[in-house]
């Protein structure tokens, strides 16, 4: 469940504690400005994962905040428990994304998982991490230089979708790091396609598409030789639209090519303010 897990929830979409908390007075006030999208993600035709994602965007405030809830879904809670929220908050202006804080809670069968990463001045400045990237599995080191001049995988995610929204596209490299991996997110501007409401998603106009390759540099799971190539993580397409008058852009439909077939990710309902209140603590 990590690779689709990796590009979905985060930060693409994206791309694993505690699962929820109660929006704050602040939050609470400025609900109005926050857009909460739900999305099922269905692989091999198969209802799998469920992915919350509450989004406050304050453009006027120059501050922003997000927060993803993805868990198992359908027959495959039956087999699978994974529970996971992750949140993003920073500024955001016309210099870009600058995120303060990244925090991911996760559970995956009975087991914790924790990444908190401090930003300061725009750069790493504390990573914490249970279980420790040494002490989870056999991973490469990612070095104090490789973490310069990165962002958590949601602000990642975020910058592209903010450079969208101001008319400058998607193409570009977003260099990333999620506590234990870096990697780039590479895309590349398709153009628009236009979109009809279906039984599967409730987005109907027209979005711009925006494929993506995930390219794998270090804090990976070693590999035989053999398996090298797949060191390349999921390549795949997310379609961006403002979901509603006034809106930012968002994501209105991931796909996701992965060793199992195509994993796809469908906007199933959209709500104006805070009703999602998913948070992390």
């Amino acid at each position: 469940m990590s690779r689709p897990g990796l590009a979905i929830a985060v930060g693409l979409a994206l791309w694993a504690g505690p699962l929820a908390a109660p929006a704050t007075a602040a939050s609470a006030a400025d609900a109005a400005k926050r857009i909460g999208l739900v999305y099922d993600i269905y692989s091999g035709g198969l209802h799998v994962l469920a992915l919350d994602l509450d989004l406050g965007l304050g453009l006027d405030t120059g501050r922003y905040d997000v927060t993803a809830k993805i868990s198992t879904a359908g027959f495959l809670a039956w087999f699978l428990d994974w529970n996971q929220v992750t949140r993003s908050e920073g500024t955001l202006g016309e210099g870009g994304v600058a995120p303060d804080l990244y925090r991911m809670n996760a559970t995956f069968r009975g087991n914790a998982r924790m990444i908190e990463i401090v930003y300061r001045n725009g750069q790493v400045a504390v990573v914490r991490a249970e279980p420790s990237a040494k002490d989870d599995g056999e991973r490469e080191v990612v070095a104090e230089a490789q973490r310069r001049d990165t962002l958590d995988p949601m602000s990642g995610v975020l910058a592209v979708i903010h450079a969208t929204s101001e008319g400058k596209g998607c193409n570009g490299r977003v260099p990333v790091f999620d506590g234990r991996r870096r990697y780039d997110m590479v895309f590349v501007d398709r153009g628009e396609r236009q979109f009809s409401a279906s039984r599967y998603s409730v987005f109907d106009g027209r979005a711009k598409q925006c494929d993506f390759v995930f390219e794998s540099i270090a804090g990976f799971e070693r590999r035989r030789p053999e398996n090298e190539e797949r060191r390349r993580l999921q390549s795949g397409r997310a379609w961006i639209s403002p979901v509603m008058p006034g809106a930012p852009a968002t994501p209105v439909r991931i796909e996701l090519d992965g060793d199992w077939g195509m994993t796809i990710a469908h906007l199933r309902d959209i709500r104006r303010g805070a009703a999602t209140a998913v948070g992390a603590r």
